[in-house]
């Protein structure tokens, strides 16, 4: 039985724990990209505009910077086929 569980303990080191951590790593990365689109969708010079204070302003073009950073990444690699690999 002890075997069995040492076992098990390996498996879940070797596996399940890495690929936890590599599901935790896309689920932010796709909620990311969710909150970042909505600028695209939404007219960004009027909610630059329409921003409360540089604060807002600072948020809105923040989220901007990262979705078009993260977006230019990730189609670079999967234009050249790493999307996925280790480096």
């Amino acid at each position: 039985m002890e075997g069995i569980f040492r076992r098990f303990e390996q498996i879940m080191d070797k596996y399940l724990i890495p690929a936890g951590f590599e599901i935790q790593k896309a689920q932010q990365d796709y909620e990311r990209l969710l909150q970042s689109k909505e600028l695209f969708d939404k007219d960004i010079a009027n909610l630059l505009n329409d921003a409360q204070n540089n604060n807002e302003r600072y948020e809105i073009l923040t989220g901007l910077k990262d979705y078009a950073i993260w977006l230019e990444v990730n189609l670079d690699l999967r234009t050249r086929g790493d999307l996925g690999r280790k480096p």
